[in-house]
């Protein structure tokens, strides 16, 4: 058989080169697993899964071999399989599991075997210019379980977008993941996204699950309701954000509705608490606000005061990253409003700028562009179902003090 190679900081295998199709746009693609037959050895296979090995040596890290590609076993004492009763209330009944390729007797060798469970299309000309994301499901397995008798053990797991280049070698041209090692026993959500560009056309992208695993140890993560399709804007205003954060109690972090109104029984975004309130929590001291937590990012005290209400608006433009309603690369267009920044990354950055040397009114009129939608240059903007009104509190006499800010193809 005829193997791809790809040369990097180390030499890594990639799989057999069946056949390249003639250029072809990217396809959209969806799955949550509960149409396909559990019972069916043929389920991935049919449903366009591939797998991959890579080896290396398990003390030094040198690459050995690979193996593949192959179509997706199920179940497989290797890669892949159907499972059932691992869901949650939006996972249903059937999910997917990946692991390690048990099969290989390398394991034993104390070998290190990355294992490589993918989709795979063509880049298109029509795909120039576009930004792709894959949106999945995920929670831990049997990864790393120290019930298993042979652990401390050192799986790893990961998601990943990949792009390789037939024309040169099938050299990795790019390699977006998320780690997927140490999730909790409930359900999250995650995406990875990929902008492509004309140099990407004709290339190879692959979507999916990898893990690494040794001496037979647990690595088993399970993923469900799986998505990769074209990015489209869906910003939720700053009201849609200030509703989630009353729906969330005080000793969680949340706004105290007493003062508001009458908030909601809990919050409506999917993984509000556990998910996106540390990630704002994370990026709000990223950008200098030092001790600073998402509701109270969202709860302007005083609500008359400019700076709060500035703040408001950035956090809510930090909470539509979070889930990836906005991505860094989206175009915005803040012009009217005095800013300068053509991406939602930059304008982050511009309205923190602007909030810090006291220019309030005009960081929040910004951030609105995007929050609102009216500003991003991709199109979409808040829909119906997620721009809420809001009812401001009464003004309070005092308001926080700012903190400055610290000066494979590899399968």
């Amino acid at each position: 058989m005829k193997h791809r190679w790809v040369y990097g900081v180390v030499a890594i295998a990639i799989a057999v080169v069946l056949a390249v199709p003639a250029q072809a746009d990217l396809t959209p693609y969806s799955q949550d697993f509960e149409g396909l037959d559990m019972g069916d050895p043929g389920a991935l296979a049919a449903d366009g899964w591939l797998v991959f090995g890579n080896v290396f040596d398990g003390t030094f890290g040198f690459y050995k071999y690979g193996y593949g590609p192959f179509p997706a076993p199920n179940p497989g004492g290797g890669f892949s399989a159907i499972v059932s009763g691992q869901g949650g209330p939006d996972q249903g009944e059937q999910q997917l599991s990946v692991y390690s390729d048990y099969n290989n007797f390398d394991h034993a060798n104390g070998h290190r075997i990355e294992s490589n469970v993918f989709q795979e299309q063509i880049i298109g000309p029509g795909d120039v210019g576009q930004t792709w994301i894959f949106r999945f499901d995920a929670k831990r397995g049997n990864i790393n379980d120290p019930g298993f008798g042979n652990c401390p053990c050192w799986s790893t797991a990961l998601a990943f977008i990949k792009t390789l280049d037939p024309n040169a070698g099938f050299q990795l041209t790019n390699f977006v993941t998320v780690d997927t090692t140490d999730l909790p026993d409930a359900w999250g959500s995650f995406w990875l996204a990929l902008e492509i560009d004309a140099g990407l056309v004709g290339q190879i992208l692959q979507f999916g699950f990898l893990n690494n695993a040794t001496l037979y140890q647990p690595s088993g993560v399970y993923y469900d309701n799986l998505s990769f399709a074209v990015f489209e804007p869906d910003p939720a205003t700053q009201g849609y954000w200030h509703r989630q954060c009353l729906g969330v109690s005080e000793s969680e972090g949340g706004i105290d509705p007493g003062r508001n109104g009458r908030g909601p029984s809990g919050p409506t975004e999917p993984g509000f608490v556990d998910q996106l309130m540390p990630c704002a929590d994370a990026r709000l001291e990223e950008l200098g606000f030092y001790g600073e937590t998402t509701c109270e990012g969202m709860d302007a005290v005083p609500a008359a005061d400019p700076c709060e209400r500035a703040l408001k608006q950035l956090t809510a433009l930090i909470l539509n990253g979070c889930p990836a309603r906005l991505l860094d690369s989206t175009a915005v267009d803040a012009g009217a409003e005095g800013c300068g920044a053509t991406t939602v990354g930059e304008l982050t950055l511009e309205v923190r700028d602007l909030i810090q040397v006291g220019e309030c009114e005009q960081a929040a009129a910004c951030a609105a562009t995007a929050n609102e939608g009216f500003g991003l240059g991709d199109g979409g903007g808040a829909t119906s179902t997620t721009t809420v009104s809001e009812t401001e509190p009464e003004p309070e006499l005092f308001r926080r003090e700012w903190r400055q800010p610290r000066s494979p193809r590899r399968r």
